[in-house]
């Protein structure tokens, strides 16, 4: 994985700037990493964070009455997200 050290999340890591509550392994970089490597490491967490639902936003959504184009729109702008990644 991107030449990622895996180490195994600790209670005194909570506040660092690398991880957070809701993490539950933390992920060190090597600083000799392309920028290729960490752009696609920023794409990769940018994908995650349209992933996760945002339940007050698909609230508002359905309040509006417009939930589905919103999902068309968040699957749309996945499939140009992936156009992104460097190869």
């Amino acid at each position: 994985m991107h030449k990622l050290l895996k180490k195994i999340f600790i209670d005194n890591l909570l506040n660092s700037p690398i991880a957070t509550k809701k993490m539950k392994e933390t992920y060190y970089i090597y600083d000799a990493e392309s920028k290729q490597d960490k752009w696609n490491r920023g794409l990769d967490l940018f994908i995650e964070s349209v992933h996760k639902p945002d339940n007050e936003l698909r609230q508002a959504a359905h309040d509006q009455k417009c939930f589905h184009e919103l999902m068309d729109v968040r699957e749309t702008v996945l499939e140009y997200l992936k156009t992104l990644r460097w190869e």
